[in-house]
């Protein structure tokens, strides 16, 4: 267990960095996510006889210009979040070959190992991060799919949508 950390000062650290920094995004985007979802969710989730009632009074307690900054900021973040978590391979795939040019510099001798050792492991770390954010991903576009088609259904047009 203790190689996976070996290589940790001389780049997997940045695989961690950006780690934190993609888990930051990641809370935003699904606070953002959630909170779109849950300004429409009153809007189709009557149990009244009284249905168009209903939806025009929930629909009324938030602006449609309300609900575009919603859905533009979540939107956002989850953009940004989806494109962070695809650079965790290949920051991976970079430490690898930063680590494999390193051991062709050195030559052959007891270095390799060591040299070798670090290409593995920020592969290693790279594709453990890709995977867990790609898990968490779920959450958030859950939320975000959902939030869209609701805003589709009540006739609200997000900004460059085709209206055809």
């Amino acid at each position: 267990m203790s190689m996976l950390f070996a290589n940790m000062g001389s780049y997997d650290w940045i695989i961690f960095v950006m780690a934190a920094v993609n888990g930051a995004v990641f809370a935003v985007a699904e606070r953002s996510a959630k909170s779109l979802y849950e300004s429409l969710l009153p809007r189709i989730h009557v149990s009244s006889v009284r249905v168009a009632e209903e939806v025009e009074t929930a629909r009324e307690k938030l602006s449609d210009s309300e609900l575009l900054l919603r859905w533009q900021r979540a939107e956002f973040f989850y953009t940004l979040f989806g494109n962070l978590t695809a650079t965790f391979t290949l920051l991976g795939i970079l430490g690898t070959v930063i680590s494999l040019l390193r051991l062709v510099g050195a030559g052959l001798d007891a270095s390799m190992e060591t040299e070798f050792l670090g290409a593995l492991t920020s592969t290693f770390w790279g594709i453990v991060f890709t995977i867990l954010f790609r898990v968490l991903d779920s959450l958030v576009s859950y939320h975000l799919d959902l939030g869209d088609r609701i805003m589709e259904s009540l006739g609200i047009h997000k900004p460059g949508k085709d209206e055809a």
